[in-house]
């Protein structure tokens, strides 16, 4: 659980210094690396504001990565454990409503390669390759 810091809390402190948050990354690397087999470079740079470049997921790897920071923040908001569960459950919700949304559009193509790891290791169910 967050604790009340007497000092003001920074992002950066927040988001990757605090120790129950590095155990939260240190789950997101290892779920990351599952999911897609990219063995994740995670400094605090690329949990700050993202990655740019051309990489495959680099989409997929970015809303990952503000799902789970703003996952945290609300943690630290209301003084709840991280768990890493309720980041996955709503990172499929977000799945769900982008699969709603480009099936109405008729664009399910492009959200099938957006998620195709999550939904090739079954992370995201009802949906086929």
């Amino acid at each position: 659980m967050f604790s009340l810091q007497r000092q003001e809390e920074t992002l950066l402190h927040l988001l990757v210094h605090c120790p129950h948050t590095v155990a939260f990354w240190n789950d997101f690397w290892e779920w990351w690396r599952k999911n897609t087999h990219i063995a994740l470079s995670l400094t605090p740079t690329k949990v700050l504001y993202g990655v740019i470049d051309n990489s495959r997921f680099c989409t997929l790897l970015n809303l990952a990565l503000l799902v789970a920071s703003f996952y945290i923040y609300r943690c630290s908001l209301d003084g709840t454990p991280l768990y890493f569960p309720v980041f996955e459950t709503e990172l499929r919700e977000k799945a769900r409503i982008e699969k709603d949304i480009a099936t109405r559009n008729g664009n399910l193509k492009h959200f099938k390669i957006k998620w195709e790891p999550l939904i090739r290791n079954k992370f995201i169910g009802d949906v086929d390759i």
